[in-house]
């Protein structure tokens, strides 16, 4: 990762129905895949040079499968995902999967799985390996930060978590980037090395003026100012689409990975004058 040179990249959010759980976007209950809004969006991905979509996967374990104490990938969902990654060769895009999510009530009573790892290891093994051609990274996503401060998970516990997690995905895939993204607390918690960065290749963070306060503020304790200084490499993940000329000049001046404006539809939906500035941007990053 610490190569790489800027990446162009995008959220999609939910291929399928958008919400914490409110879809089996996956399974493909009926009207919640729009295979040709995909294909859409990938379309104008491609003409606007981006390299790489962010979506969710398996958001509260929509898609998977649980057979007795292990859970795996449901097989309907195995075939939306390989549809899913011949879309994504088609238009020459990398995906940043976001796999689990456990903010709702309706996963909570599963949280306890998430948390031993040998529950889910099927799910990853079977994950990777039917999509590693067209993986970029694999973001674990539970949030330490929210799962810390509300739901009382303790730090230690959630640094075993994501050291465990890692070591699953090495096991499959050595050379797979792997990042545990945290959003609650904006730049705070990756700055006081509290999200267990140590087994991460690369520090995933989230900021949103509207909740973390101006981003390049040096006196703003959630801010973004400073991370370029740590010893790994910075993604801003998500950050709100109308702010984007806010955050990308100076990410890309401060050595971050990339920065992932959210979301082609949902909650700040790009314009054409917003799919123009990513387009732009790619073009001043490589000229």
């Amino acid at each position: 990762m610490t190569n790489l040179t800027w990446v162009s990249m995008v959220n999609a959010a939910w291929f399928g129905a958008y919400g914490h759980g409110e879809g089996k976007h996956l399974l493909g209950y009926p009207a919640e895949i729009d295979w040709n809004q995909i294909e859409a969006d990938f379309q104008m991905c491609r003409e606007n040079f981006v390299q790489v979509v962010r979506a969710f996967i398996f958001e509260n374990l929509d898609g998977c499968v649980k057979i007795g104490s292990i859970w795996d990938v449901a097989p309907e969902t195995l075939l939306n995902l390989e549809r899913l990654k011949q879309l994504l060769l088609k238009y020459h895009l990398k995906l940043a999967a976001v796999l689990f999510e456990f903010k709702n009530d309706e996963a909570q009573p599963h949280l306890p799985d998430f948390l031993n790892v040998t529950s889910m290891r099927m799910v990853i093994d079977t994950f990777i390996r039917q999509m590693r051609e067209v993986l970029w990274s694999v973001d674990l996503h539970n949030e330490i930060d929210y799962l810390h401060l509300e739901r009382k998970v303790a730090l230690k516990q959630l640094h075993r978590v994501i050291s465990d997690y890692g070591a699953v995905i090495k096991t499959i895939a050595p050379d797979l980037p792997y990042t545990c993204s945290t959003g609650w607390k904006g730049g705070h918690w990756a700055r006081r090395g509290e999200i267990g960065a140590a087994d991460l290749d690369f520090i995933e963070v989230h900021h949103y003026t509207h909740h973390h306060g101006e981003p390049w503020d040096a006196r703003n304790p959630l801010g973004l100012c400073g991370l370029e200084k740590l010893n790994k490499p910075i993604l801003l993940g998500e950050f709100k689409s109308d702010d984007f000329s806010k955050y990308v000049l100076r990410c890309r001046e401060r050595g971050f990975l990339g920065a992932a404006p959210w979301s082609i539809h949902h909650d700040f939906p790009f314009s054409e004058a917003m799919w123009q500035l990513i387009r732009d941007s790619r073009v001043e990053a490589i000229t």
